[in-house]
Parts: C-alpha cells; structure tokens; sequence
C-alpha cells in the first residue's frame, strides 16, 4: 500500500509595499495548482492570501518596506489548503497571548474592529480562519476548502 506524503510547504518572505502583494499571491497560486489544486479553489488561495498581506502590511508592518511578512502554505491535505501568514505587529493590534477564531473575536471585540475588513473578506471563503497574537508578531491561518459539492444535487 502506498502512502501518499504531503506535498512540502510553500514558504515566502515577503518585503516591500503593496506592489509586491499580486506577485506573492500569483506565486503561490501557480504553486497550488501545480499540486493539484483546481484553479477555482486556487483563486479563493489568492485572494486570501493577498488580502492577508495587505492586512499585513499596512496594519502589522504599518506600511515599512523594509520588514518582511512570512508566508506558508501547505496542502491539498484533507481536502483544504492551509495559508499562514505571520508580521511583526509593529502596529499593535491584537495583544499578546490572544486569539480570535472563524466565528469569533479577539478580547471582547471582533477581528474587524482590529485589523479591518480584509479578514471579513477571507472568512468568507474560508472553512475556518484564526488569528494568534504571541511574542511580538501577528499570525493568520486560513484553513481553505478545495473539496466542491456538485452542482444540481444527488441523481
């Protein structure tokens, strides 16, 4: 019997402002699709992933060029692809050792009062979206469902 092994995670760091977003975001897509991935499911990667380094940027890094955004992803696994990405939270934001999950908020308010609408936009095409705030830096996991139901139902 053959095991399959996952394929390895894609890891970026990412510097500079917001032209170096679609090109990250496009490298991964590429990335996932090569494993498999439909170019459906590929797209919500990228807009998840591009609208989690605008968030990075300009919330975490508070628009400096300079300090790099780390990026991984990894999947298809069980149906979904895994998209983390971690800054330094220069800007603050979420205060260490909190979390927020898909459904939730942070400590008594919700990510959007935080962080923006960009984590709005990414929870809606996302099957499950964390955020944990520890030593320093901001992490996002968006967890990204690549198994379709189809269309026109059973028969």
């Amino acid at each position: 019997m053959a095991v399959n092994e996952p394929a390895p995670a894609t890891r970026l760091r990412v510097h500079g402002g917001p032209l170096t977003l679609r090109p990250a975001a496009q490298r991964v897509t590429v990335e996932v699709v090569s494993r498999g991935v439909p170019a459906h499911d590929a797209a919500a990667v990228e807009l998840a992933l591009h609208e989690l380094l605008a968030n990075a940027l300009e919330h975490g890094h508070l628009g400096d060029p300079s300090v790099p955004v780390d990026v991984e992803v990894t999947g298809p696994e069980d149906d979904a692809v895994i998209v983390r990405v971690s800054d330094r939270a220069l800007g603050g934001g979420w205060p260490a050792g909190s979390s927020a999950d898909a459904d939730g908020a942070g400590p008594g308010r919700g990510p959007e009062e935080l962080r923006g609408r960009g984590l709005t936009l990414v929870r809606a095409a996302a099957a499950g979206l964390w955020v944990v705030a520890d030593d320093g830096r901001t992490e996002v996991l968006v967890r990204l469902s690549t198994l379709r139901v189809p269309r026109g139902g059973a028969g």
